[in-house]
């Protein structure tokens, strides 16, 4: 039998504003600057390209077109098949190039282009990144080397750093789940999300659009469990439902955190 329910999880703050990766520069650990505001995300019921784009984009290398974006002053790269555009400084700059072959060394790929009159060097690293003014995180750590002058921020969708992890709840409303009966969640580029509840397996839909995070048609079976695990189940549910925001702090962790801070923290 089908459930119908709702979540709607508010993403906190805004897409642009300094920011930090767990290793910025290339590896190092430090801080960017990161974030104007980056392009609408949806993941529908339907399957959506720029989002199947953005999940292949994890490996092997960087699928095209990639987007990346920082601040102080603000900036954005577009890297497409054929040409890549640099604006910098608020848009007051703009370079264009014919898309350079990438170098690719490990987790790190390299675009080197000269055009008019500037040198362009773009490094990303597949590491998390954070934009410090909305705390939103993005899959990769961007660096611009413009005529010499560095440009840091973030690249990738925000959509990425749910996807490709099977993630395992560990803690709901702070109190540890016996390793027999945590809950899971799998979210697909095709716009669904899966998992168990921990009794019953389930299946949802959801939706990133801006700030907004949305769940719906949920479905789970009727299996019976233990009441302890039935009770740890309807905790889980009602909190999910109640999430306004998503974090993904540093390391493999990932935070659904409800407007009075309520959360369940899952890894993989």
């Amino acid at each position: 039998m089908e459930r119908p329910l709702l979540f709607v999880l508010a993403l906190a703050g805004c897409a642009s504003g300094a920011g930090t990766t767990d290793s910025a520069r290339t590896g190092a650990a430090g801080t960017t600057s990161a974030g104007a505001t980056p392009r609408d995300t949806a993941v529908a019921a339907a399957p959506v390209d720029t989002v199947a784009a953005a999940t292949a984009s994890r490996s092997p290398g960087i699928v095209l077109p990639f987007r990346a974006r920082g601040n102080e002053p603000g900036w954005s790269l577009d890297v497409g098949e054929r040409e890549m555009t640099l604006l910098a400084d608020y848009g007051e700059r703009r370079v264009v190039a014919p898309t350079p072959a990438p170098t690719r060394s490990g987790d790190t790929t390299r675009w080197a282009a000269r055009a008019q009159g500037h040198e362009v060097l773009v490094t990303v690293v597949d590491r998390l990144c954070h934009d410090g003014m909305s705390g939103f995180a993005f899959p990769r750590t961007a660096v611009v080397r413009l005529d010499g002058r560095e440009l840091l921020g973030c690249g990738g969708e925000t959509v990425e750093v749910l996807l490709g992890t099977r993630w395992i709840v560990r803690e709901i409303m702070g109190a540890a789940v016996p390793e027999d009966s945590r809950p899971t969640l799998v979210f697909s580029a095709d716009g669904g999300v899966s998992g168990r509840a921990p009794c019953n397996a389930f299946t949802a839909r959801f939706a990133l659009r801006g700030e907004e995070l949305a769940f719906s048609r949920l479905s789970t079976n009727r299996m019976l469990c233990p009441p302890a695990v039935m009770q740890r189940e309807q905790s889980f549910l009602a909190l999910l439902g109640e999430v306004r925001r998503f974090e993904r702090p540093a390391g493999d962790t990932l935070v659904l955190r409800s407007e009075d801070g309520r959360a369940i923290v899952a890894r993989p």
